[in-house]
This record gives structure tokens, sequence and C-alpha cells, in this order.
């Protein structure tokens, strides 16, 4: 298993455009791939657990299992 963790010094820097777009590469090559955002600047509530808009929307576009 490989680990792949992006960063900036910056928001809004393109890390979640980066992270679905590698996951989608890895996707295609036949990888399990997974999303994890420790904190972000967009929390919203879904089905009563607090999670963030850009993760859900990664874990939507890459069809993920599992919610974020």
């Amino acid at each position: 298993m490989v680990t792949l963790y992006l960063a900036s010094i910056k928001a809004f820097a393109g890390k979640t455009l980066l992270s679905v777009t590698l996951g989608l590469d890895a996707q295609q090559r036949g990888q399990r791939v997974q999303y994890f955002l420790p904190v972000g600047p967009h929390p919203i509530t879904v089905n009563g657990t607090v999670t963030d808009a850009d993760a859900l929307h990664v874990a939507q576009f890459l069809h993920l299992e599992t919610p974020p």
C-alpha cells in the first residue's frame, strides 16, 4: 500500500483537484483509492455526521464506498 499526503502552505492551491485527478488515475489502473481530509474549511452535516464539503464531493466523484 502506498500513502500519498498532499499539503500546501496556501489555501485554495488545488489540493482537492489534484487528489481527484490522482485518485481517478489510480482507479483506472485498478488500484484501490481512499480519501482523508483531517481538517476542512467547509464543515457540513450529512446524516447526523459532521464532515467537510470537499471531502464529500471527492468521495462522491471517486465513487468511494466509505463516507468521508
